[in-house]
């Protein structure tokens, strides 16, 4: 007799999984899609807040116009040395209008602005206006020779630590206050100032006074 082949075995389905292995599969993937959404939220937010922006040392490069911010708060007093080693006091700056300019050698708007801040420091200088420069986390040698080659004539106080930053709630460069004589922060400008809109918030304050 002739031997019969053996029979062929009949495929196997895989065991379907039970209702509670899908709900489990289900609430993981929907986990991981919650999860990744959000990601790519905060991530959008953070390079739409930085755009345009680059940090060093806790504060941002503004490189863009600035747009005027008003406030009515006081300014900070305060009495720090200058770049050239003299004190400057704000509370001394009393009865003047006083415009306030943080600044640094690692911010290229500040040199963008600066020569206007050169030009109208000139032109208001008899009509009761300080101008007081605030050089923030920076090397004296590099901000002196900033000083020289934009020929600015107002001081500037030399704060390596920031401390002032901190007081005015700081959060980019440059950022400009203008003070009223009553020791009153009126506007606030954050970005390159340009000479108009200074021009503009300089003379409100002084129409105020006539």
């Amino acid at each position: 007799m002739s031997e019969q082949p053996a029979p062929t075995p009949e495929p196997t389905t895989p065991a379907l999984p039970t209702k509670r292995r899908l709900s489990r599969r289900a609430a993981v993937v929907a986990f991981i899609s919650v999860i990744g959404g959000l990601a790519i939220i905060v991530v959008g937010l953070m390079e739409l807040q930085n755009r345009g922006t680059e940090g060093i040392s806790g504060l941002s490069v503004a490189d863009r116009q600035a747009a005027a911010q008003t406030e009515n708060s006081p300014a900070p007093s305060f009495s720090m040395e200058t770049l050239d080693g003299g004190t400057v006091s704000l509370d001394e700056m009393r009865g003047e209008i006083v415009v306030i300019n943080f600044w640094a050698t690692w911010c290229g708007p500040c040199r963008q602005e600066a020569p206007a801040f050169r030009r109208l420091s000139r032109e208001y200088g008899s009509q009761g206006v300080r101008f007081l420069g605030i050089n923030e986390r920076d090397d004296r040698a590099s901000a002196q020779a900033f000083v020289r080659e934009f020929k600015l004539d107002y001081p500037s106080v030399f704060d390596p630590a920031g401390r002032l930053a901190y007081d005015f709630a700081l959060y980019a460069m440059p950022t400009t206050f203008v003070v009223d004589p009553d020791g009153i922060i009126r506007y606030r400008f954050v970005g390159y100032l340009t000479e108009a809109d200074l021009r503009g918030a300089i003379e409100d304050l002084l129409e105020e006074g006539r």
